[in-house]
């Protein structure tokens, strides 16, 4: 991670930080880490640490900045049926 900050732009360490995020976000999703499990707690708990403290500032950057485009969102909300639970 130092070398990546050395030698790369922002936008490059935070892909290489949302990266490595991925495999903790897919354990947590997929089932391979679980509510208090000893299993990849570490990694669970420092991506924690860092979304925590990241989630906050791209919303306030979002709010700030209305009339940019940020790209469409991910998933249709408007699905047939989506809005039936």
């Amino acid at each position: 991670m130092n070398r990546a900050h050395k030698n790369r732009t922002i936008a490059d360490v935070l892909l290489l930080l949302f990266g490595r995020l991925y495999v903790p976000r897919n354990q947590l999703v997929h089932g391979c880490a679980t509510w208090n499990g000893k299993r990849n707690r570490p990694q669970v708990e420092d991506g924690y640490k860092v979304i925590s403290k990241l989630q906050p500032l791209f919303l306030r950057m979002m709010l700030n900045n209305p009339n940019l485009d940020w790209g469409g969102a991910s998933y249709d909300p408007y699905v047939e049926g989506f809005n039936d639970y």
